[in-house]
């Protein structure tokens, strides 16, 4: 049987901020959001088409193929600020 680090972290520390997918001064954001899940949105759970940047650094924009546009925080806890 197969077991990842991640799958394992989260068994034996659920509540460590790295599981939860918040901020910590130990792990780099950019290891956290590559080890985390991937997130969807929409009520159907629609696939991100397309990623565009801002003039704030810590804010992306997405897209579904549908139309739905999301705004994204990134700077401690990948978090949905608005949709449209």
């Amino acid at each position: 049987m197969f077991l990842s680090h991640r799958s394992e972290h989260e068994r034996h520390s659920p509540s460590c901020p790295f599981v939860k997918g918040e901020y910590t001064q130990n792990v780099p954001l950019s290891v956290t959001y590559a080890a985390s899940p991937a997130t969807v949105f929409g009520d159907q759970g629609e696939e991100v088409a397309c990623i565009g940047t801002s003039s704030v650094p810590e804010l992306v924009a997405t897209a579904t193929q549908h139309g739905l546009v999301a705004v994204w925080n990134i700077s401690r806890q990948l978090k949905v600020c608005c949709r449209i």
